[in-house]
């Protein structure tokens, strides 16, 4: 389902999937602004499914993706019932976060690094070896190869070692800190360390030049205030969100944390699920919200920079109560007063100031906020929070086998929807295709894309598949002067409503967009399929070959797009084949001609020709088309006389 649901849809996740895919298979490792240097290594191999590199990376995500899930039903089975396990990862797996699978995008295969190193971790104990903590940082450094974001929540982890190891006798806390200690330097060894390996001295990074550029800009103490001024909020919107998304889930891991917080017998197992979870999810609230604010996007709602660990939260909500949480329900009640006001605020007043889609936060957008659909699944949600609280099991059990699967249906449902959207093409999709096979491969790095809307250019670039190729955003409307180009571009690929002005001896308009090609040197590459913008017709060639082409015929026509200048050198790297070495070559264009010469190897040779009607058709005369099978050197049946390397028109 999830690979028939994604194959053939358009780019989805404009500048990131362009970025990603970019990176992964376009430019060398050590050029990449984000060192996901792993991930890179695994999606380069999408660029042998050609035009279908997106198709098989969805392929791939989807097989990292299911990966995770047995992960997941592991760790939910050392607290939990097979049943109740069960439908949890069937909602990991049916939900709304499989919609990454979709987008040329680590998150699929962050999710399998991530529930890898959780499921290792929740089953080590400080008196394990230090070399299982070593491994866990391997772990844990391979997710960070992934995805860098998962060094953010390396602060959580830390916490969590130390908190869930802490003794009964305090002086034996060093026993903690020393696993937290070599888990945290077994991650960034393995980080650097692979870094080095596929991207060189770049790779000595722990967050690239992307995501490092923002936190040097945002370092200032002067920005210390504005930034937390514009964090807190949205830290809040983020929690509040979370809360009332899984507030029974949140109830039982407070009741659960508060009883091991009273007991004295070290956390179980349910306990520790509860103590992850928080930690990193806080931890990742905390700074999703600092990154919304120093990058002044505070009305996005990311839920997916922590998303993958709301199974955890899951598994809580299905344990209801563990064996240390508060017996009393007066305590129970008092600890669901706040998933409850989370509840009814979002259902009947819903997020203030922020915006979520199915990409930032697909379990948010899926269940349509404002809709009838978020109140009848936020009312059930409350009652399994009411039942919770006057018994904790029959509340777990109405959450996890009725409130769960509603939500992944009716938000599943949503998103499936909204993607498939994205079937039909539009201007900036058609663009870019039609750009990408129009244009020789070569010729795509000197393309700029024009329109109005940033994020939709980026789509155009995706298609195009140029790590050269460049953009440019005009006010909607205005005009593009081809003079703008910058040096060393010769094509303009202008989507939208925008007219083209300065000098364009070629164009191509199309539905909603136009392809130019501006005035540069008159350049043939014969090893090239085709001269789009210079030639409009070509005959007596045959096909392109490693080194250029052989002539098929007794001349050689090439109609150029544009009139030729009255005077101009003709320079030429060619050779001859058999009697054609040494004889006379002539070169025609409105009449007037020269003559050259090739030997048997390649040459450069120059005539000047006047060409005083500016005439487009240059006719290369071939003294002697032979067939090599004439000659009995093979069975090749081709009259061909000279081989082509190159041409160029160069005004006198």
């Amino acid at each position: 389902m999830l690979v028939f649901r994604s194959i053939g849809l358009q780019p989805v996740v404009l500048a990131d999937e362009y970025l990603y895919s970019k990176f992964a298979r376009l430019v060398p490792f050590a050029a990449a602004a984000i060192p996901s240097y792993l991930y890179f290594a695994l999606y380069r191999l999408t660029s042998v499914c050609g035009d279908g590199f997106l198709d098989c990376a969805r392929v791939l995500n989807v097989a990292l993706f299911i990966a995770a899930v047995p992960f997941v039903f592991s760790v939910a089975r050392t607290i939990v019932s097979r049943q109740a396990a069960t439908v949890i990862a069937l909602a990991t797996l049916a939900g709304p976060a499989n919609s990454y699978t979709a987008y040329f995008m680590p998150d699929a295969a962050y999710w399998l690094a991530f529930w890898v190193f959780a499921w290792y971790l929740l089953r080590l104990r400080d008196a394990d070896g230090l070399e299982r903590w070593c491994v866990a940082g391997v772990l844990h450094g391979v997710a960070a190869l992934v995805k860098p974001h998962a060094l953010l929540f390396l602060p959580a982890v830390v916490v969590y070692i130390v908190v869930a190891g802490w003794p009964s006798d305090r002086s034996l806390i060093d026993r903690p800190l020393k696993c937290a200690l070599v888990l945290v330097a077994a991650s960034l060894a393995t980080k650097l360390a692979v870094g080095y390996v596929l991207a060189g001295a770049s790779g000595l990074t722990l967050f690239g030049t992307l995501y490092g550029g923002i936190a040097r800009n945002n370092m200032a103490a002067s920005h210390y205030a504005h930034l937390v001024a514009l964090a807190v909020p949205v830290a809040v919107r983020h929690a509040l969100v979370v809360v009332a998304l899984f507030a029974v889930p949140v109830a039982a891991g407070a009741a659960l944390l508060a009883g091991s917080a009273r007991s004295r017998q070290g956390l179980d197992a349910g306990s520790r699920v509860a103590l992850l979870a928080a930690l990193v999810v806080a931890n990742l609230i905390a700074t999703t919200a600092i990154f919304s604010a120093a990058t002044e996007n505070t009305a996005r709602l990311h839920l997916r920079y922590y998303d993958f660990a709301f199974p955890l939260l899951l598994m809580l909500g299905a344990l209801g109560a563990g064996a240390d949480a508060p017996p009393r329900r007066g305590w129970r009640a008092a600890i669901a007063v706040v998933p409850a006001v989370a509840i009814v605020w979002l259902a009947v007043a819903g997020l203030r100031g922020m915006r979520g889609n199915l990409v930032d936060c697909p379990e948010w957008a899926g269940l349509q906020p404002h809709s009838a659909w978020l109140v009848i699944v936020s009312g059930l949600g409350l009652a399994a929070l009411a039942t919770w609280v006057v018994a904790p099991r029959k509340g777990a059990r109405l959450y996890t086998f009725v409130v769960v699967p509603l939500a992944v249906v009716v938000s599943t449902v949503t998103i499936n929807t909204a993607m498939r959207q994205r079937l039909v093409p539009d201007a900036y999709d058609r663009a870019g295709q039609f750009a990408r096979h129009y244009l020789p491969a070569d010729a795509r790095g000197d393309v700029v894309v024009v329109g109005s809307e940033r994020g939709e250019v980026y789509r155009a670039l995706f298609h195009l598949d140029s790590a050269g190729a460049g953009m440019a955003v005009i006010p909607e409307g205005a005009s593009y002067d081809m003079a703008n180009l910058p040096r060393g571009r010769q094509w303009a690929l202008v989507v939208g409503e925008h007219a083209l002005v300065g000098e364009m001896p070629f164009a191509l308009p199309m539905d909603g967009f136009v392809l130019a090609r501006a005035g540069g040197p008159l350049t043939l590459d014969f090893r090239q399929p085709a001269w789009p913008g210079i030639i409009e017709s070509a005959s007596g060639l045959s096909y392109p070959e490693p080194w250029g082409r052989w002539s098929s015929a007794a001349a050689v026509d090439l109609e150029f797009a544009r009139p030729l200048p009255r005077r101009f050198a003709l320079r030429l790297h060619g050779r001859a084949f058999g009697p054609n070495a040494g004889a006379e070559i002539r070169a025609t264009v409105g009449g007037h001609s020269a003559s050259f010469t090739l030997g048997e190897a390649i040459a450069e040779r120059r005539v000047v020709l006047d060409n005083p009607d500016r005439g487009k058709l240059l006719t290369i005369s071939v003294p002697h088309p032979t067939p090599p099978r004439d000659l009995g050197l093979n069975a090749d049946a081709r009259t061909i006389g000279i081989g082509l390397v190159d041409i160029a028109i160069v005004p006198e």
